[in-house]
């Protein structure tokens, strides 16, 4: 009995283990504008709270253009930009020129494009809508 037991529970762990992990998939291709930015519930820290700052300033009262690899971003308050971006399970990564790099993950919601602070609860951190322009 043990034996059929420890059999099972190896077969358990085997199976979970080489199970892959989930693949997020988002459609950010488009025109994209502001629409609005939603509090979280949780508190932030001072650093946590630079951040997002820093990541609303992007794109508050702007609009960002993906297309085949290729970003345009119009932002009143951090200047107009143009680079690439690749997209891979979720995380957005952007180019700017060689030292201007940014990094985010995001999802969709309805036909939004959501911007997400982390890649936990955007209840808890909040988060950023984009709608289509």
């Amino acid at each position: 009995m043990y034996k059929v037991i420890a059999i099972l529970f190896s077969a358990v762990l085997l199976i979970t283990a080489c199970e892959s992990g989930k693949n997020v998939i988002v459609n950010v291709e488009g025109d994209w504008k502001f629409s609005e930015y939603v509090q979280g519930k949780a508190a932030l820290n001072p650093q946590n709270k630079s951040m997002v700052n820093a990541i609303i300033s992007i794109f508050e009262n702007g609009s960002i253009s993906l297309k085949e690899g290729k970003v345009e971003m119009l932002s009143p308050k951090r200047g107009n930009r143009t680079g690439t971006y690749t997209l891979e399970n979720g995380k957005l990564d952007m180019a700017f020129g060689d030292n201007n790099q940014v990094s985010l993950n995001v999802m969709n919601e309805e036909n939004n494009l959501i911007v997400l602070f982390n890649e936990g609860d955007p209840e808890e951190t909040g988060k950023i809508i984009l709608v289509k322009k």
